[in-house]
């Protein structure tokens, strides 16, 4: 079970504008994107909750303010996440950092958010605009009480960027906080990339029978004229045309992937019970039964265990699937199919190339000063001077005993 720890998810467009991210502990992350007028820093934070220690709590504070002071400036800072405070609604002299529309009552956590808010010129995003309670509520407890502990703050000059914040409770996460959406107005300076998505191939629909002989067929026919081809035509001319030949068939019976597609290893009956659950969940908040809530929400944990189930079946089926493949492309020969797939399961990912810094860990953001850095870089590395004696190299006489056939299945379960 996770008890602790923070992520920030982006939309492949915001992925193009990341600077910088760094993980600072299990309840800080930070990260910059850079901007057509100024730079967007975030901090993604999961404070402690109110009955924890005030050591506990001093530590998270001061490591926030840190994150803080590293950010530069001139940035647009916002502030977000699990925050375990109460801010409530009574703003009496503390009207540049809290707003007259937040909930619930003034909790310890919520003093020392306002403390960090005033401090730091920033304003609690979720108390200044006006929506009804259900659209300010972010967590649900176990016993049934709505409170509102998540929040969005934002730098008080950069205060008219943030249109709005409030609660989207028809979002269905399996959690017992509800999506909190905050609305800031910001151009983002994407770098411009000549990109053309064409996607995967839908593979997984050749397991369907139906499928399957229908790609055998559309094959064999473009086998068959292929076949009527004239024999002075080179094998370049060959090659193309028999990967147009699969192309064009690829594309009429399977396709491809499309961006937002559901996870394909995910059976039909997961997402079935998924729709369920959503459906009770809405349900629920349409009811104003008591009675009927408990009823509902009984029937919504059965289902969202029966979800879970299913995932977790669906991925065992998935890896025994990759192992198979896995130990096919070895049986072949394969050793960089056997190696991806190998990594796929281990769920390594090729780490995300850091943006070039100075000497003083700013990050460059002008590209003809990476280009000046860059030179200066390699001038210095290139042009180092001979050494006035040449050393001599002695190759080691002792012959290694190293196993290099193919790995046994065995050998590659116990690495998976």
């Amino acid at each position: 079970m996770h008890h602790q720890g923070t992520g920030l998810m982006m939309t492949p467009r915001a992925r193009k504008c990341l600077m910088d991210w760094k993980p600072i502990n299990e309840r800080l992350l930070s990260a910059q994107f850079e901007g057509k007028y100024t730079n967007l820093s975030i901090v993604v934070c999961y404070a402690p909750t109110n009955e924890a220690k005030d050591e506990t709590k001093d530590q998270f504070y001061a490591a926030l303010q840190k994150a803080k002071d590293e950010v530069p400036p001139h940035d647009v800072l916002v502030v977000l996440g699990d925050l375990n405070a109460q801010v409530g609604n009574v703003n009496t002299g503390i009207e540049d950092s809290v707003g007259k529309h937040g909930t619930g009552l003034l909790n310890g956590n919520g003093e020392r958010l306002i403390q960090f808010a005033r401090f730091n010129g920033m304003i609690v995003g979720g108390s200044i605009f006006p929506h009804k309670d259900i659209h300010k509520y972010t967590w649900k407890s176990p016993r049934g009480y709505l409170t509102q502990i998540d929040h969005v703050l934002i730098n008080r000059k950069w205060r008219k960027s943030l249109h709005d914040v409030r609660v989207l409770r028809s979002a269905d996460a399996s959690s017992d906080h509800y999506l909190v959406l905050a609305k800031v107005e910001l151009k983002l300076a994407a770098k411009a990339r000549k990109q053309t998505f064409r996607g995967k191939w839908n593979r997984h629909l050749l397991r369907i029978q139906k499928t399957k002989e229908e790609f055998t067929m559309e094959m064999e026919n473009r086998f068959i004229s292929l076949q009527d081809l004239a024999e002075d035509i080179d094998v370049n001319s060959r090659w193309e045309k028999l990967t147009d030949a699969y192309v064009e068939v690829g594309e009429k019976v399977i396709g491809r992937e499309k961006r937002g597609q559901p996870a394909s290893w995910m059976s039909e009956q997961t997402w079935k019970l998924i729709e369920k659950r959503a459906e009770i969940r809405s349900r629920i908040h349409g009811t104003h039964s008591r009675r009927l809530v408990a009823r509902l929400e009984e029937e919504y944990s059965a289902v969202n265990k029966e979800v879970k189930k299913s995932c977790r079946k669906d991925k065992e089926d998935m890896h025994e699937e990759m192992a198979e493949s896995a130990q096919r492309a070895a049986d072949m020969g394969k050793m960089k199919a056997v190696y991806d797939i190998t990594n796929q399961l281990s769920g390594k990912r090729r780490k995300i190339t850091a943006r070039l810094k100075d000497a003083n860990g700013k990050v460059i953001v002008d590209a003809q000063e990476e280009a000046k850095i860059w030179t200066e870089h390699f001038k210095k590395v290139l042009n180092l001077q001979e050494p006035d004696e040449v050393p001599v190299v002695v190759g080691d006489a002792t012959t290694l005993d190293i196993n290099t056939s193919p790995p046994l299945a065995d050998e590659i379960e116990s690495i998976i």
